[in-house]
C-alpha cells in the first residue's frame, strides 16, 4: 500500500512538472551572468545622464554612439577593441548647427541622426560630422520660438523623445519617434486626444502623429507625469512597435503597415497596485512620491536572435518615497516569447536598475551601476537559460 501511494505521488508530480505532451520538464527561466566588459570614458563624460545607441552591422560588428549632453559631443567607440574611434564636437548654432542634442540614432556608419527634441530638430550627419539633411519635427500650422522652451504655438504638437529605452526607429524611409503630447494633463480629454508617437517621412518631410494611450489610462481620472511616457521597441521581423506603458499591465503591439493595435496582458507576479487614486497637486514632489511608491512597468527589449522580449518591472518596497533611498524598488524581468506569451519572471539586481543595454549574438548586455568608478562604462553579459 505504501509503495502504491509513493508511486501515485510521483506520477502526480511528474504530471505537473511536464511542460506539454512532449514530456519535457518545465524548468525555471534564469538569466546567467557570463562576464563583465567595459569601455573607458574621458574626464568630461559621465556613465549616466547621456544618450547612447548601439549599431550592429551585417557582420555583427558593433559600434557605440554616445552623446555627451553637457559638451554637445558625439563619441564613437568600437565594442570589439573597446577603443574610442572618434569624437565630434557638435555646433549648436550657425550653418553647421544641430542644436542642443539629446538623442542619437545610427542607421549606419555614415547615416547618424541627432535629435534636439526641445528645438524639434532632427539632423542627419555622416561619420565626419558633415550635415547631410535637416528636418523640422512639427506639423503644418505649428510655430516654435527657439528663444524659449515653451510648447509650439498653433496646431496641436508632440514633444519628440528618444533614448535607449525608447529608441529612434527608421524603416522604409520613415523615422518613428516616441513623444509626449503638448496638452494639459489635467484636462479630461488628454488621454483620449493625445498621441504618443510621431512619424517623419524622410522623402517628403511630412510629420504625422499616431498611437494614443491605452484604455486603462482613459479609464482613470489622472496619472502622475512619470506614467505618461511609454517605452517601446521595434520588431523588424513582424513590422511592429511594441509599447510598454508604466501603468498598464498590457503591452500594445502596433502594426506599422495597417495601423492596427493589439493588446496582450503580461502581468508581473509581484506587481503591487496602489489602491489610492492619484490626485493632482501643485507640488511636483507629490507626483513623484506617488509614482515612486507604486509598482510600474519599465523598458521593453527585443532579442531578435532568440526571438524573445524582456519587460522590466519596478516593484515598490515602501509606501512612501524618500529621496534618500538609492534603490526604492525591487526589480523583475518578465520573459515573453514571440507570440507574446509570458514564459517566466526573473528577479534582477539593483545593479542593473536603469542603465544602458544592448542585445547581440552573445546575449543581453546590461550596464552595471558602479558609482565608485565613473571612468568606465561597465556592462555585464547575460544569457537566458
Amino acid at each position: 500500500m505504501r509503495v502504491t501511494i509513493v508511486l501515485f505521488v510521483f506520477l502526480l508530480l511528474l504530471t505537473f512538472a511536464c511542460n506539454n505532451n512532449d514530456g519535457k520538464f518545465k524548468q525555471a527561466i534564469t538569466l546567467a551572468k557570463i562576464h563583465n566588459d567595459s569601455i573607458p570614458l574621458d574626464s568630461m563624460t559621465s556613465p549616466e545622464g547621456n544618450d547612447i545607441c548601439f549599431h550592429e552591422d551585417k557582420n555583427n560588428h558593433i559600434l557605440i554612439y554616445l552623446i555627451n549632453r553637457k559638451t554637445n559631443s558625439l563619441y564613437i567607440y568600437d565594442w570589439l577593441s573597446k577603443k574610442q574611434l572618434n569624437k565630434l564636437l557638435l555646433q549648436k548654432e550657425g550653418p553647421s548647427g544641430v542644436g542642443n542634442v539629446n538623442y542619437v540614432y545610427a542607421k549606419s556608419r555614415d547615416s547618424i541622426f541627432l535629435l534636439s527634441n526641445y528645438q524639434y530638430k532632427l539632423t542627419l550627419i555622416n561619420s565626419k560630422g558633415n550635415i547631410l539633411r535637416k528636418f523640422t519635427l512639427l506639423p503644418n500650422g505649428s510655430k516654435l520660438d527657439e528663444s524659449t522652451l515653451q510648447a509650439p504655438s498653433g496646431s496641436y504638437s508632440i514633444l519628440p523623445t528618444g533614448g535607449w529605452q525608447s529608441p529612434i526607429i527608421e524603416t522604409n524611409n520613415v523615422i518613428y519617434l516616441c513623444g509626449f503630447p503638448n496638452l494639459n494633463p489635467m484636462q479630461k480629454d488628454f488621454y483620449s486626444v493625445g498621441k504618443v508617437s510621431l512619424a517623419l517621412n524622410l522623402k517628403t518631410g511630412e510629420v504625422t502623429y499616431f498611437k494614443g494611450y491605452p484604455d486603462s489610462y482613459k479609464e482613470k481620472a489622472a496619472l502622475p507625469m512619470q506614467s505618461l511616457s511609454p517605452f517601446w521597441v521595434h520588431n523588424a521581423y513582424n513590422g511592429s512597435i511594441i509599447y510598454s506603458f508604466p501603468d498598464d499591465h498590457n503591452i500594445s503591439i502596433y502594426n506599422l503597415s495597417s495601423g492596427a493595435t493589439v493588446s496582450k496582458k503580461v502581468i508581473s507576479d509581484n506587481f503591487k497596485a496602489n489602491n489610492q487614486p492619484f490626485k493632482r497637486s501643485n507640488n511636483p514632489f507629490d507626483e513623484l512620491n506617488y509614482f515612486m511608491s507604486t509598482s510600474h512597468y519599465d523598458r521593453i527589449i527585443y532579442d531578435k536572435y532568440r526571438k524573445i522580449y524582456y519587460r522590466f518591472v519596478k516593484i515598490n518596497k515602501y509606501k512612501a518615497y524618500n529621496n534618500s533611498l538609492r534603490f526604492p524598488f525591487d526589480y523583475r524581468i518578465i520573459v515573453i516569447d514571440s507570440n507574446f506569451v509570458k514564459k517566466g519572471e526573473i528577479e534582477s539586481s539593483v545593479e542593473y536598475d536603469h542603465g544602458y543595454f544592448f542585445v547581440c549574438m552573445d546575449g543581453l548586455y546590461l550596464q552595471e551601476n558602479n558609482p565608485q568608478n565613473e571612468d568606465f562604462l561597465y556592462f555585464s553579459l547575460f544569457k537566458l537559460n
